[in-house]
């Protein structure tokens, strides 16, 4: 049995962009973007978690997924910037090297131990992710 729940969320004056639910039965949270730009994560309750918000130099993100099985959220930034970020620790890591556009799409595989990312330009990558994030090709 699927319950679901509508809770409105305030955002002063911010519209949302792109959203993902995370993957974690014991603590489900929504990843928000939004038009200021930063991404924003939302409980169950619809409340905002206060005083936590992931920027970047006002760069707009532009990709946004949970990893499968833990609690970790891929980002991409339309500068090409990819951040993994770890909800554990409330740490990111980022990388550039990879793309030099927009990163369009990100996936998993079902595992969680793989991410594929592709950009506005064509570039594919294939990452390492059981202990962080390693580019593979």
């Amino acid at each position: 049995m699927s319950m679901f729940f509508d809770n409105h969320v305030l955002m002063e004056g911010e519209q949302a962009l792109l959203s993902a639910w995370s993957n974690n039965e014991f603590n489900v949270m929504l990843a928000i973007t939004t038009s200021s730009p930063r991404v924003i994560f939302v409980t169950e309750e619809g409340g905002i978690v206060p005083n936590f918000d992931i920027r970047r130099n006002g760069m707009t993100v532009t990709s946004l997924i949970w990893h499968p099985i833990i609690q970790a959220l891929a980002i991409g930034w339309q500068d090409g910037n990819v951040t993994l970020w770890n909800e554990d620790e409330r740490l990111t890591k980022d990388d550039k090297t990879v793309h030099s556009s927009a990163v369009t799409n990100i996936t998993f595989s079902a595992d969680g131990s793989r991410m594929v990312t592709g950009d506005t330009k064509g570039t594919c990558s294939v990452w390492r992710t059981h202990k962080g994030m390693t580019p593979v090709c």
